[in-house]
C-alpha cells in the first residue's frame, strides 16, 4: 500500500468533507474580482437588462391594478346616485309595535350608521347621511279669515315631509324662519318652497288645517318659505321629498284636479303628526358612496356587505328590534363593471406575459455571452481537476450580488416614477431575478461540462446510426408535443371564451398562450427555413469571390434557437398589440355609428322642434336630416296574433338618412330606402296605412289583417317592405315605420318628432348650438372621445403603447447580444479574407449575412404568430366591450400595423450592425490571425 492510499484512509469523514468544500469554494473571491474587472462592460450590461425586467415585473401588475381600479371608480362615479344605500324604516309608536321607531330614533340610528357598517362599506361611504319621512297626502284647507293670501283655486292636499339638520341647513330662507321643536304648541310649524308659496298663494303666518281637524285637533303653521338648492354634479338631496321644490297636480275623483304640495317639519312635528295617522310613516335614511376610495376589489366586497345587510341589518340598529330595510341598486348599476374589467384583463395579461417572456428571453442571451467569453477559464479549471459543483458556486457568487444590485436599481427607478412604490421587490421581481441568476449558473455548468466531458460511442456504423435516428425522434417528439399544446391552448381559449365570468384574475392559460404560439412558431422556423436558405446558399456559392460562398456559410449556421424565438416572440408582441389597438378604435368608429345613428343625434322635446329640422337641414355641410317619433311598445294585433313593438313615426327625410348611414357606416349596404319614401305618397284616406317593418316582424305578419292600437283608436295597417337597417344601436324591439304625418291625420292629433338624425360633415357643427334644456345633442366624436376616456379603454392602449416601447428595446438587446457573441469568429473570417486581397469595407457584409436570417426568419414567424393569436383569441378578448358596439368588431389584419413592425425590424437590425461594426474597429488583422480563438 502506498502511502497517499495510506493517508486516503486515514483521512477522518471531516477531513474528506473539508477537502471537497475547500475544492469547491476555494478560490471564489480572487477569480470573482479578476472576471468582473475584465468583463465589466457585459456586467453593466446585464445589470441593466436584468434591471430592467425587474422593473417590468414591479410596473406592469401595478399598471393592471391601476388600470382596474380606476376603472372601478369610474364606474362607481357614472351610477351617481342610483347607486345609493338607502334603510327603509317606519316612523311610528314603537310601544305599540316594537319593530317601529319614533323619530329621533330614526335620526340617532342615521347618525351612528357609518360607525356600525361593515368594513368595505364603511371605507367607501359618504360622510353625509341624510334622514326623510314623508307621510301620504291628505286633504287640507285654510280656514276662512286667516292669512294674508287669497285661498288657492284648487283643492289642496298636503304631505308632511321631515328633513334633518342637513337638509334643513342647505335650503335659502327667503322669508320667515325656519321650524323649531313644536313640544307644547297648538300648531306644527312647517316651512315650503318657494315655488309652491308662490303657485298656491300661501305664505308666512297661513294656517292650514285637516277638514276634520276638530277631532284631531292638528293645525300646520307657515312659519318660512325657502328656496330649493339645484342639484350638484347631478345629485339632488331632495329626490326622496317628491314635492317639494313644486306642487304636482293630480286628476281625482269625478274630474276633480287636485294639487298636492309636500312641506317640511321638525321631528316633534313629526311626533306630533304620529298619533293621527293610522298607519306609520315609512322613513328613508340614505348614504352615497365616495367613487375616489374604491378599487376593484372594494366593488366585489361592498357588493356582497350589501347583500348580507339585506338578509340581516341587525347590525346596523345596536341589537335593538326596530326593523330596517337595506336595499341598493349598487350591483345593478355596476353589472357591467366585472365583464368589463375581464375584457381588460384579458387583452392586458396576453400582452404583459409576452413582454415578460421577451425580456427573460433575452437576459438568457446576455448570460449566455457572458458564459461563452468565458469559455477558456471554463476549460482551464476543467483541465485543473475543478468539479461541477465549484464552477456552479462559483458563478452563484458572481452572479447573486450583481442580481441584487439590479433589483435595488429597478426598485430605485420604480419609486421615482412611482413614490407610492413598496421598497421591498415584488414576488414577481424576485423570479425575475432568481431566474437571471439560474440562467447564467446552468449556462456555465453546461458549457463546462460540454466542452470537457468525453461521451462513448459505438464502433459499429449501425448502432451510431440508430442513435442519431433515435435523437432525431425524440426532438421531433418534443417539438410536435409543444406545437400540439400551443395548438390546443388556441383552441380552449377559442372555445370557451374569456370574459363570461367577471373574474378580476388574469387567465394563466391567456397569459401563456403568446409564449406556446411563439415557440410553435419558432419550431416550425427552425425547422423550414434552412431549406430557404439551402437554396439561396447554392445561388451564393455559385458567385465569383469569397463573400458569396461565406456569406453563405454565415447564414446558414446563423438561426439558433433562443434568438430566433426572442424576436419571434418580440414581433408577435407588437404585432398583436398593434392589430388589437387597431381593431379597438375601428371598432370605436363602428360603434358611434350604431349608438349614435348619424352624426349627430338630437332627442328633443321642443315644441318647435320640426322647425329645427328644417333649420338642420339647411345648415352648411349637411347633406341628409330626418325625424322621427319613438311610440314604444306599441300593439299591434291581427287575427289570433298579438305583437309588441316599436313603431318610428318618421318624415320624409328619413329615408335619406338611412341611405346615408348604410353607405358611411360599418356595414356597407348600398340598397336604396325606397319603400321607405313611398310611405309618405302611398297612403289613401278609408285605406289601411302602408308599413314598413323588420323581416323578423314581417315573417309573424301573414295571413291576416293587422290594426296597430292607441288607446281606444285602431289604424288599419299593411306592410309594403322589410328593412332591417334601424336604430337598434339605442332603440330596443322590431321596429315598424309609419308615416308621421299619415298617422297624425288618422289619430287626429300632432306629433312632434322627438329624435333627430343629422348627417353630413358639418352634421356636429349644426347640431351642437340646439344644445338645452330640451334638446340633448349626441355626436359621433363625442361618442368615441367619452369611449377611448374609460380608464379600462386607455388602461389597455396605454399598456399596449408601453408593451411596444419595452419590446423594441428588448429586441434591440437581443440582436446586440447576439452580434457581440459572434465578433470573434466573424473577425477571424473576416482577417482571412483580408489575405486573400478582399478591401476593408465589405466586413459589415458577413454581420448582415449572419444576422439578417435571423431577422428575417423572426419577423415572418413573428408577423405569422401575431395575426394568428389576433385571428383565434381575438374573438374571446372581449373588444366589443372596449369598442362599444352592438356586435364584436371586425379584426383588423393592418398592413399599416405590419408595415410597422417591419420597419422597425429593419431599423432594430441597422443599430446592431453600426454596433458590430464599431466592435470590429477595434480588431487588428494581424493580432487575430497570430492569436487566433482569443481574439
Amino acid at each position: 500500500m502506498t502511502a497517499a492510499e495510506r493517508r486516503v484512509r486515514s483521512a477522518t469523514p471531516m477531513r474528506r468533507l473539508t477537502r471537497s468544500a475547500r475544492a469547491t469554494f476555494g478560490a471564489v473571491t480572487p477569480l470573482t474580482i479578476r472576471r468582473a474587472r475584465r468583463d465589466g462592460v457585459l456586467l453593466v450590461a446585464w445589470v441593466l437588462l436584468v434591471a430592467l425586467t425587474g422593473l417590468l415585473a414591479i410596473a406592469v401588475p401595478r399598471i393592471v391594478t391601476g388600470t382596474v381600479d380606476e376603472g372601478a371608480r369610474q364606474a362607481v362615479a357614472e351610477a351617481g346616485p342610483s347607486a345609493d344605500v338607502t334603510l327603509l324604516a317606519a316612523i311610528g309608536d314603537p310601544k305599540s309595535e316594537s319593530t317601529l321607531v319614533s323619530a329621533p330614533d330614526a335620526l340617532e340610528i342615521a347618525g351612528d350608521l357609518v360607525d356600525r357598517l361593515p368594513p368595505a362599506l364603511a371605507r367607501v361611504a359618504g360622510k353625509t347621511v341624510t334622514t326623510t319621512a314623508q307621510t301620504d297626502a291628505f286633504p287640507v284647507r285654510r280656514p276662512a279669515g286667516t292669512g294674508s293670501s287669497p285661498q288657492p283655486a284648487a283643492p289642496l292636499e298636503a304631505r308632511v315631509a321631515l328633513a334633518d339638520l342637513a337638509l334643513m341647513d342647505s335650503l335659502q330662507l327667503v322669508d320667515g324662519r325656519l321650524p323649531e321643536d313644536t313640544s307644547g304648541k297648538a300648531s306644527v310649524e312647517i316651512i315650503v318652497s318657494s315655488d309652491t308659496a308662490e303657485n298656491e298663494s300661501i305664505g308666512v303666518g297661513d294656517t292650514l288645517v285637516e277638514p276634520n281637524a276638530s277631532s284631531r285637533s292638528l293645525r300646520f303653521e307657515v312659519v318660512g318659505v325657502v328656496d330649493v338648492p339645484d342639484p350638484v354634479s347631478g345629485v339632488d338631496s331632495f329626490a326622496s321629498i317628491p314635492g317639494f321644490r313644486e306642487p304636482m297636480e293630480r286628476p281625482a275623483q269625478l274630474g276633480v284636479v287636485r294639487t298636492t304640495i309636500t312641506v317640511l317639519t321638525t321631528t316633534g312635528g313629526i311626533e306630533r303628526i304620529v298619533p293621527t295617522l293610522l298607519e306609520p310613516i315609512p322613513a328613508t335614511i340614505r348614504f352615497g358612496l365616495v367613487p375616489d376610495v374604491f378599487t376593484a376589489d372594494l366593488v366585489a366586497r361592498v357588493d356582497r356587505e350589501i347583500r348580507a345587510l339585506s338578509a340581516n341589518s341587525a347590525e346596523l340598529t345596536a341589537g335593538s328590534t326596530t326593523a330596517l330595510r337595506v336595499s341598493s341598486t349598487f350591483a345593478d348599476s355596476l353589472a357591467e363593471f366585472p365583464t368589463r374589467v375581464s375584457a381588460a384583463l384579458a387583452q392586458v395579461s396576453l400582452l404583459t406575459s409576452a413582454l415578460l417572456g421577451v425580456a427573460l428571453t433575452v437576459v438568457v442571451l446576455l448570460s449566455r455571452l457572458i458564459v461563452i467569453r468565458r469559455r477558456g477559464e471554463l476549460l482551464l479549471e476543467r483541465a485543473r481537476g475543478a468539479s461541477l459543483a465549484s464552477i456552479a458556486v462559483r458563478s452563484l457568487v458572481e452572479t447573486v450580488p450583481v442580481a441584487l444590485v439590479a433589483l435595488a436599481l429597478s426598485v430605485g427607478v420604480a419609486r421615482l416614477l412611482d413614490p407610492a412604490t413598496p421598497l421591498l421587490p415584488s414576488t414577481l421581481s424576485w423570479i425575475v431575478a432568481g431566474l437571471a441568476v439560474a440562467s447564467a449558473v446552468v449556462q456555465s455548468v453546461a458549457l463546462a461540462r460540454s466542452v470537457s466531458g468525453s461521451k462513448r460511442q459505438p464502433a459499429n456504423r449501425g448502432d451510431r446510426h440508430e442513435i442519431a435516428v433515435r435523437r432525431r425522434v425524440r426532438r421531433f417528439v418534443i417539438e410536435a408535443a409543444l406545437v400540439a399544446i400551443a395548438a390546443g391552448a388556441l383552441y380552449s381559449i377559442r372555445l370557451r371564451g374569456l370574459v363570461t365570468s367577471g373574474s378580476s384574475s388574469v387567465d394563466p392559460l391567456l397569459a401563456s398562450a403568446p409564449l406556446l404560439v411563439a415557440v410553435a412558431i419558432t419550431i416550425v422556423v427552425l425547422r423550414v427555413y434552412p431549406l430557404v436558405l439551402r437554396a439561396i446558399a447554392t445561388l451564393s456559392r455559385r458567385t465569383r469571390g469569397a463573400l458569396g460562398t461565406l456569406g453563405a456559410m454565415q447564414a446558414e449556421r446563423a438561426l439558433a434557437a433562443v434568438p430566433v424565438f426572442a424576436l419571434t416572440l418580440a414581433v408577435s408582441l407588437a404585432v398583436t398589440g398593434g392589430l388589437l389597438v387597431d381593431s379597438v378604435r375601428s371598432g370605436q368608429l363602428d360603434a358611434s355609428w350604431q349608438r349614435i345613428g348619424a352624426d349627430a343625434r338630437i332627442t328633443t322635446t321642443a315644441p318647435d322642434a320640426d322647425a329645427e329640422v328644417t333649420r338642420l337641414a339647411e345648415s352648411d355641410g349637411v347633406t341628409a336630416v330626418g325625424s322621427f317619433d319613438v311610440l314604444a311598445s306599441t300593439e299591434v294585433s291581427g287575427g289570433p296574433a298579438f305583437l309588441s313593438t316599436t313603431m318610428l313615426a318618421i318624415d320624409d327625410g328619413y329615408a335619406g338618412v338611412v341611405e346615408q348611414v348604410s353607405a358611411l357606416g360599418p356595414d356597407a349596404d348600398p340598397r336604396p330606402a325606397s319603400k321607405m319614401r313611398e310611405l309618405a305618397t302611398a297612403s289613401v284616406e278609408g285605406d289601411p296605412v302602408p308599413v314598413v317593418v323588420t323581416a323578423d316582424l314581417a315573417r309573424r305578419m301573414v295571413g291576416a289583417d293587422f290594426v296597430v292600437r292607441f288607446d281606444q283608436e285602431r289604424v288599419p295597417i299593411t306592410v309594403v317592405g322589410t328593412e332591417d337597417r334601424g336604430p337598434s344601436g339605442y332603440l330596443g324591439g322590431d321596429f315598424l315605420y309609419i308615416d308621421r304625418a299619415t298617422l297624425a291625420d288618422r289619430l287626429g292629433l300632432d306629433l312632434l318628432p322627438t329624435t333627430i338624425l343629422v348627417v353630413g360633415p358639418g352634421a356636429e357643427s349644426a347640431a351642437t348650438p340646439l344644445a338645452s334644456d330640451d334638446n340633448e345633442v349626441l355626436t359621433r366624436s363625442g361618442f368615441v372621445t367619452d369611449r377611448q376616456g374609460l380608464a379600462l379603454v386607455g388602461g389597455v392602449v396605454n399598456t399596449m403603447v408601453l408593451a411596444s416601447g419595452a419590446v423594441a428595446l428588448l429586441a434591440l438587446f437581443a440582436l446586440i447580444a447576439t452580434v457581440v457573441a459572434t465578433a470573434r469568429v466573424r473577425a477571424r473570417s473576416f482577417a482571412l479574407l483580408r489575405t486573400l486581397g478582399v478591401r476593408s469595407g465589405v466586413g459589415w457584409w458577413l454581420a448582415l449575412s449572419e444576422l439578417a436570417p435571423v431577422v428575417i426568419a423572426s419577423l415572418v414567424g413573428g408577423i405569422v404568430a401575431g395575426i394568428t393569436s389576433v385571428l383565434v383569441i381575438g374573438p374571446a378578448l372581449g373588444l366589443s366591450i372596449l369598442a362599444g358596439g352592438i356586435g364584436e368588431p371586425t379584426l383588423r389584419i393592418s398592413g399599416l400595423v405590419v408595415g410597422g413592425v417591419a420597419g422597425a425590424a429593419v431599423g432594430v437590425l441597422a443599430v446592431a450592425l453600426l454596433v458590430d461594426v464599431a466592435v470590429q474597429r477595434r480588431n487588428r488583422v494581424s493580432e487575430v490571425l497570430r492569436v487566433g480563438e482569443t481574439a
